[in-house]
């Protein structure tokens, strides 16, 4: 195997225990006031893993955080595992496309607001779904209101960590 690859798939190991410590740690704080809602402490691996290392790099750290914590919280196959991967894989996929559609340097608030609301739609359309419960969109503002806010406060960690990630990530290909 090549260093550089070695060193890559180091990098994606890294940033997807990052992932699944903050899953975790996230798992172990208060439930927020609304059903559902989460801070998306996850989101800031995946964000710097879809800047730095590319698309499905950065869909895999969502999905293999999301599986992994779901094992490690005894849920997995349940409702909220479903939930949780789905959100996660999809809002990972939608931040990648707007990544890519972004300059290079654009911050990362907007991309986070758009996986913020993806992950928050696309759970709510499973709960509503498995529950057949379509009384559930009533609470969609509330809980969009609350993806947007957490969304944007993820953003601003990832635009501070954006400089020092880069620099972590460009780190071993000079030697």
């Amino acid at each position: 195997m090549k260093p550089g690859k070695l060193q890559r798939q180091v990098q994606l190991a890294m940033l997807t225990a990052v992932a699944l410590v903050l899953h975790v740690i996230e798992s172990l704080l208060p439930p927020l006031p609304v059903p559902g809602a989460k801070i998306g402490l996850a989101n800031v691996a995946t964000l710097i893993t879809l800047r730095h290392m590319d698309f499905w790099p950065g869909v895999a750290v969502s999905a293999i955080r999301s599986i992994l914590g779901s094992i490690i919280s005894g849920k997995f196959w349940g409702l909220g595992f479903w939930m949780s991967f789905a959100g996660a894989t999809v809002s990972a996929v939608a931040m990648g496309i707007s990544l890519r559609l972004s300059r290079p340097d654009a911050s990362l608030v907007w991309t986070s607001v758009i996986g913020g609301i993806v992950h928050a739609s696309c759970q709510l359309i499973i709960a509503v779904a498995a529950m057949r419960q379509p009384a559930l969109f009533a609470g969609a503002p509330l809980l969009l209101g609350l993806s947007i806010i957490t969304a944007v406060s993820i953003g601003i960690v990832c635009d501070n960590l954006d400089a020092p990630a880069q620099r972590l990530m460009q780190s071993g290909k000079r030697g």
